[in-house]
């Protein structure tokens, strides 16, 4: 499992691209730092916590798909136990409507309390501490590729908001030239979750650019988005420009 760990100004990002199905192998993978160069103490402590949620939350989720049809079916099956009951034991004024309405609660009562439970279940209490396990065994690989990533970052730096904002909206960025490194479409996958999980319409956002790019409408847009905070433009920058780089290859 590839970890990256890009140095900016400010906050640090600890980018991956989870695949789901490493929860299903017996033998966990080993867990890879790609950083530019040695992380200090601090930056090491802050990885492994990040590293920890994205595990922690990529597992969440897939525990849930995976839980998810015998939790339905057998809330299903309460909520027509609970409909034929009320409907047959205890008569009312109103057919159905009473009915249909215990019978619901009692089924969605039913899903989040399975879904609590097998949150605390022996499984997954052993799985996390098989992946902490992991996170604290991690190891740091220096690669002159993320250095290359960074810098490149960096140069972004250089542009003023509105500059940035109109080279991202007219696809006029300055081109990542290095589209030789074998893990950049990882890379640009994990970078793109990241986007996601700051800003859920993100992929709007990428359409509306490729759409309306170069117009002023999408400028705008583009400066409001960052001004509410949900918009790094340098990440979207980042990730347009590595986008194109991996498309083009």
């Amino acid at each position: 499992m590839k970890i990256y760990f890009m140095r900016r100004r400010g906050e640090a990002l600890v980018l991956s691209s989870i695949n789901p199905e490493m929860f299903s192998s017996e033998t966990p993978e080993r867990v890879v730092i790609k950083a530019a160069g040695p992380l200090s103490e601090m930056e090491a402590l802050s990885a492994r916590r990040e590293i920890r949620r994205l595990f922690s939350v990529a597992f969440c989720r897939w525990r849930q798909e995976k839980s998810y049809i015998p939790r339905f079916l057998l809330s299903s099956a309460l909520f027509l136990f609970l409909y034929l009951f009320f409907s047959v034991v205890i008569p009312d004024p109103i057919p159905m409507l009473d009915e249909i309405v215990f019978a619901f609660l009692g089924g969605a009562a039913l899903f989040i309390i399975l879904s609590r439970l097998d949150e605390r279940s022996a499984f997954v209490k052993a799985k996390m501490a098989e992946l902490d396990e992991e996170i604290e065994n991690a190891s740091v690989t220096v690669t002159d590729e993320m250095m290359a990533i960074e810098e490149y970052y960096e140069s972004l730096y250089s542009y003023s908001l509105m500059e940035t904002a109109s080279m991202v909206a007219h696809h006029t960025l300055p081109p990542f030239t290095h589209s030789d490194i074998p893990w950049l479409q990882d890379f640009t996958a994990s970078l793109f979750s990241h986007l996601k999980s700051a800003d859920s319409g993100i992929e709007r956002t990428l359409r509306r650019i490729e759409r309306d790019g170069g117009s002023r409408k999408t400028v705008s847009f583009l400066l409001r988005q960052v001004s509410s905070g949900s918009l790094d433009i340098l990440d979207l920058s980042l990730y347009i420009s590595l986008s194109s780089a991996v498309f083009n290859r």
